[in-house]
């Protein structure tokens, strides 16, 4: 547990210094993009030579169907992408998989936060108990997914490149074909009252959408329709309204009461309407809480890029307040994640060092 509490104590010293400036990608820049590049090397380390996370062992089992000729049958019967099925099989080791994977998607993710977020590391702080452990170190199939789709987003106005970033997307996570919303969303803030109504038919849909979604999946590709199957069995109905979604509320609110800070930003509006969007699917869904948060991850990152846009334009007491509040999330979200899943994350092991 002690490496999970240096990390978040380094990354946290690291926010720091760059919240002061004095390390900022700005006010000194050979140093920050140093720093960034170091903890960058740490992370594709830290998480792919590890021997933990709650799906470790289940993609291990997997890999033994996808060493074989028959790999691509295989995955149709695991309802498993054929990307991720045939890097398997193409690379014939698990650890080299993991080693990989590991690479390949912290290096587009932390690019992206490098070039997109002001303050890069409190991007990551706030990301900790969110999207490093849970996602990079459990469902990190889904997690390759949303470091291509992410940069389709930003690149929405090349149509070749954004379907063809989505479509390599879906080879690993067939979710995040729901990215191919982005390109209808308008680059430009809303009054308040529409983000209210919005939310008030997402909170309606919660409760019929259930059975709809259950009648037409058995018309969608076999690895979609068995998804969906699969997290229904698995899930109870949940009103939309818990505290993680009112959680959301609150931090899109927070968002809306300093729109004029956040419009100080390259396309601030644009990532404000995805990161709203990431609501409206997890109150809409609700009542499938599986799809609602696989559905609405690859637009919920944004949160994270929205907070260091708020902060690096807001000056006064305001930014004490904000600041105090985000960072206080970000215990919170890591605390309540390890007291969760406990059994497969400690203690943290990791083949270069056992």
């Amino acid at each position: 547990m002690y490496i999970y509490i240096i990390i978040a104590l380094v990354v946290g010293i690291l926010t720091s210094v760059e919240l002061s400036g004095l390390t900022g990608k700005e006010a000194n820049q050979k140093i920050h993009k140093l720093l960034f590049a170091l903890f960058t090397i740490f992370a594709i380390i830290f998480v792919g030579f590890r021997e933990c996370g709650f799906d470790y062992d289940s993609y291990m089992s997997l890999f033994e169907d996808f060493i074989m000729p028959g790999w691509k049958e295989n995955a149709q019967i695991n309802n498993i992408e054929s990307g991720y099925a045939f890097i398997n099989y193409l690379l014939g080791d698990y650890y080299l998989v993991l080693v990989v994977m590991a690479f390949v998607t912290i290096t587009l993710q932390f690019v992206f936060i490098y070039k997109y977020s002001p303050y890069p590391f409190f991007t990551l702080f706030l990301m900790l108990g969110v999207m490093l452990y849970p996602s990079l170190m459990g469902q990190y199939r889904q997690a390759l997914a949303i470091a291509i789709v992410l940069w389709a987003f930003v690149d929405r106005k090349n149509k070749l490149k954004f379907l063809s970033l989505i479509l390599i997307a879906s080879m690993f996570h067939a979710t995040s074909l729901i990215g191919l919303l982005v390109y209808f969303i308008p680059d430009r803030f809303f009054k308040t009252r529409y983000y209210i109504i919005l939310l008030g038919i997402g909170l309606i849909l919660n409760f019929i959408l259930e059975p709809f979604i259950l009648s037409v999946a058995p018309f969608l590709p076999s690895l979609m329709s068995d998804k969906i199957e699969g997290y229904s069995n698995t899930e109870d109905f949940i009103l939309g309204l818990n505290i993680a979604m009112l959680l959301r509320i609150i931090i899109m609110l927070i968002f809306i009461f300093n729109k004029d800070k956040i419009l100080e930003n390259k396309s601030g509006a644009l990532y404000f309407n995805i990161y709203f969007l990431s609501l409206f699917i997890y109150l809409a869904l609700g009542a499938i809480p599986q799809i609602a948060l696989r559905g609405g991850i690859y637009f919920y990152y944004f949160e994270f890029i929205l907070a260091s846009m708020l902060i690096y334009r807001i000056r006064g007491f305001l930014r004490y307040v904000w600041l105090f509040l985000f960072i206080s999330l970000s215990i919170w979200r890591q605390v309540s994640f390890f007291i969760e899943w406990t059994d497969d994350y400690v203690p943290y092991s990791n083949i270069l060092f056992n």
